[in-house]
């Protein structure tokens, strides 16, 4: 589960998305929704993935996969 650090103001937006009960090991990327254009990351789940320059309501979904390391 993600949800944004701050979600509210006023336009331009700027938030960071934290991922809740992150595994470490994982790398999470936060993507637009309609495209899985990426917006953030990837990083571990330990660091907010940073959004900004948010202009309107938008959607997004996170990726989490392994790391190579």
């Amino acid at each position: 589960m993600y949800r944004p650090e701050r979600a509210w103001g006023y336009a331009p937006h700027t938030t960071n998305v934290l991922v809740h009960d992150f595994e470490p090991g994982i790398l999470y990327e936060l993507r637009m929704n309609d495209t899985n254009y990426p917006v953030s990351g990837p990083l571990s789940g330990d660091i907010g993935l940073f959004v900004r320059d948010v202009m309107e309501t938008t959607w997004y979904n996170v990726l989490a996969r392994q790391s190579r390391e």
